[in-house]
This record gives C-alpha cells, sequence and structure tokens, in this order.
C-alpha cells in the first residue's frame, strides 16, 4: 500500500465571533412592563491574513409585557439588520390563564411583518455562489394545555 500527498501544506484560517448585548427592562410589579435589547455581533474568517468572509448583524428588540387579571399579553418588535439588509418583525402573545381548572390557553404569533428572504453572494477565485433563506418563518400557534394536580 502506498499513500501519496499531493499538497505539501494546509492553509491555516483563525475565526472570529464577538457578540455584545445591553438589555434594560423596568422589571417592577406593575400591570405592565417594558423592555429594550440591543446586540451586535461580527463574525470574520481570516486565511493567510486576509479576510476571506465576514458577516455583522444588529438586533433591537423593543417589547412589553401586560398582564390583568387572568390574561397576558407579550409584544416584541425586532429590528434586525445583517450585511448591510433590514428586517422587521413583530412576535406577539395571548394568554389566558383561569382561576378554577387546569387548562391553559395560549395563542402565539411568530414573525407577523416580515417573510422576506435573506439573500447573500459568495465569490471566490474559482466560483460563485448565491443563496437565500428565510431568517424566521411566520406561524400563528394555538395551545391548550391541561396541568395535573
Amino acid at each position: 500500500t502506498y499513500f501519496g500527498q499531493l499538497v505539501q501544506e494546509t492553509k491555516k484560517y483563525q475565526s472570529t465571533n464577538q457578540s455584545f448585548t445591553i438589555k434594560l427592562n423596568t422589571g417592577f410589579d406593575l400591570p405592565i412592563n417594558f423592555g429594550v435589547d440591543i446586540n451586535v455581533q461580527s463574525n470574520k474568517i481570516i486565511s493567510e491574513r486576509i479576510e476571506v468572509a465576514s458577516a455583522k448583524a444588529l438586533k433591537t428588540t423593543f417589547g412589553y409585557q401586560l398582564k390583568v387579571g387572568n390574561f397576558y399579553n407579550g409584544t416584541s418588535i425586532d429590528l434586525y439588520r445583517m450585511n448591510n439588509q433590514n428586517f422587521n418583525w413583530v412576535d406577539s402573545e395571548i394568554q389566558y390563564n383561569p382561576t378554577k381548572g387546569s387548562f391553559k390557553y395560549r395563542l402565539v404569533g411568530k414573525n407577523l411583518t416580515d417573510l422576506r428572504a435573506f439573500s447573500n453572494i459568495n465569490v471566490s477565485e474559482i466560483s460563485t455562489s448565491n443563496y437565500s433563506s428565510s431568517i424566521l418563518g411566520r406561524y400563528l400557534l394555538l395551545s391548550v394545555s391541561y396541568s395535573l394536580r
């Protein structure tokens, strides 16, 4: 059995991922509370001291939580920017917890405003590839749960 090596050296690469998050919430025991989240991400891949790929993202979330009696409502608005493309979506939840009984009822809506696809083009010395995908799907979920006590 003979083994051969065609390439003398594999190129070394370095991947750097950085993330920074700030969260501010009222957090008081009030019927309504507000919050703001800011998240900044930066990803880079360097090979042979040359940057071959990078991605930057900024996500800002504004939201509130409202609790009145047996009803709960939480809604968040996300403003998302990735590689110079903007995405905006709204998530909302309504929940009803009866005082008596073991049932809970929830209606959850995800990505109620934006269903655009994220597209990206990668160009190298030998090929060009173009892909697109949805960042977040859209759905409504009705949930009825029963608690055994």
